[in-house]
């Protein structure tokens, strides 16, 4: 007797577990070929893959408002993470003056470039609420003028960085890289998205 309930006990763990992982591998499939058709029409479309991967559970079929607000979250936690890359870097002391005199003006603008990427979300949430078409138009353009100009502050952390070389610099350009081409992802998903 105890063999057969051991026998069936481990035949139902093994029904349970392939349903289980069954319905998982379904669930994942369907928000993967969501993203993965928005991410298409991105200009980084393995980037765009990447970046919204952790929010792949929450994007639902082809709700701008939730790709939207998951691009613009990430942009923005892209930017933060740049931010405080640049931050602890600037605390080395075998820096030249030209190098924290670089890293200085660049973390000077991806301060901006974080500020212009909160308002964008702040504007892009108030799109979700507008009453009418024309006030949910103005929010999504402002949501994309503010995109644009994260985007301009990067450039300009770039701009400062000229000049001044080594590892250092080239860490901080590729953190302040990626966070530009999250922005340029969330940017062409909400043009795409919202106002096709």
């Amino acid at each position: 007797m105890e063999k057969v309930t051991f026998a069936a006990l481990l035949l139902l763990q093994i029904i349970c577990t392939t349903y289980v992982a069954a319905a998982v591998a379904k669930s994942s499939s369907s928000h993967g070929g969501a993203l993965k058709a928005a991410c298409r029409k991105t200009p980084y479309a393995n980037f765009c893959m990447t970046l919204l991967q952790p929010y792949a559970t929450v994007l639902k079929g082809n709700d701008p408002y939730t790709f939207g607000h998951a691009a613009i979250s990430a942009s923005l936690e892209h930017a933060e993470g740049a931010q405080s890359f640049i931050t602890q870097e600037e605390k080395d002391e075998n820096l030249t003056a030209d190098q924290r005199a670089a890293l200085h003006g660049c973390l000077e603008n991806v301060g901006y470039s974080v500020e212009a990427l909160r308002q964008a979300k702040a504007e892009f949430e108030k799109s979700r609420e507008a009453v009418n078409e024309k006030t949910r138009e103005n929010h999504v353009n402002k949501s994309t003028n503010r995109l644009t100009v994260s985007s301009n502050d990067q450039s300009a952390c770039y701009d400062s960085l000229n000049g001044a070389g080594g590892e250092m610099v080239r860490k901080v350009r590729e953190n302040v890289d990626g966070a530009a081409k999250a922005g340029y992802v969330a940017k062409s998903l909400i043009q795409h998205m919202m106002m096709n």
